[in-house]
């Protein structure tokens, strides 16, 4: 016998019925309902009921809970006004600072010194000052001697009482902190 096979091409188009059902589903999926509220649970009592009781119990629980807070927070308020609170101490204990601030005080008071003296001596070797001098007051019995002479005494004279009206006495310095003792 002989054999014989035949093949035959069959028009068709792009896929079947599978292609549909894939691309249906791929729309069914994406129409899914989110809000299950209007849903039953098994003994028939609405999801959105329960889910509200809930939310109310929570908000109870934490409004109690808020209130107790606040209240304890009003206590503390009260208790830590109605003790008696310490004024700070400010101390300031820098030494060196200190000790730094002194010397800088004396050496400017001995540069002031320093300074007067030299002015005076400028005044009192000036030619013009040797004519124009003033003459001394006694202030003692013993100066009136002394005043009367025109010798070199009087110059010197001049110059330590000039130098001891302007130099200021020493007044103690204001610090803050501990004073030291000297």
């Amino acid at each position: 016998m002989p054999w014989m096979s035949l093949r035959g091409r069959v028009l068709g188009g792009k896929g079947g019925f599978g292609s549909m059902l894939r691309s249906q589903g791929n729309k069914a999926s994406a129409n899914k309902p989110a809000n299950y509220d209007s849903c039953r649970d098994l003994y028939g009592r609405r999801l959105r009921t329960l889910r509200e009781a809930k939310t109310i119990v929570d908000r109870l629980e934490a409004e109690d809970e808020a209130k107790k807070e606040a209240a304890e927070r009003r206590r503390k308020k009260i208790a830590d006004g109605l003790k008696e609170s310490t004024p700070k101490k400010h101390l300031f204990d820098d030494v060196e600072y200190t000790r730094n601030c002194e010397e800088i005080v004396e050496t400017t008071r001995q540069a002031t010194r320093q300074a007067t003296r030299q002015a005076l001596k400028r005044k009192n070797e000036s030619p013009t000052s040797a004519s124009s001098a003033v003459p001394l007051i006694p202030l003692f019995d013993g100066d009136i001697s002394s005043s009367s002479s025109g010798d070199d005494s009087d110059a010197e004279d001049k110059e330590e009482s000039a130098t001891e009206e302007s130099v200021e006495p020493e007044v103690p310095v204001k610090t803050r902190g501990k004073r030291r003792k000297k």
